[in-house]
């Protein structure tokens, strides 16, 4: 059985451009970090030097470009809210 999810591409060219589909948002945007909010769940892209080179709400798409070092996709939303704060904190405990 099919749903509109099976149709939801993420594709990662040579670590360095990553085109997204289903993306509802984006929640924050850092150098080093991007989290957004996708059909699939919440989105974390991690890497060095990332930038948003395409986002479109009206079609889902999303395209960074930069090193991508991960891509993580989670169920609840909560996980990155706490990776979000941890950072925080160790910014200001630096």
């Amino acid at each position: 059985m099919m749903n509109n999810t099976d149709q939801i591409e993420t594709i990662l060219k040579g670590r360095q451009v990553l085109n997204v589909g289903g993306v509802k948002g984006v929640d924050s945007f850092e150098g080093d970090r991007i989290t957004a909010d996708s059909q699939l769940g919440y989105l974390m892209i991690r890497g060095k030097n990332l930038k948003i080179t395409q986002l479109n709400l009206d079609e889902g798409a999303l395209s960074i470009e930069g090193w991508i070092s991960a891509v993580e996709y989670q169920d609840d939303h909560k996980e990155i809210n706490k990776e979000s704060v941890k950072k925080i904190f160790n910014k200001l405990f630096k």
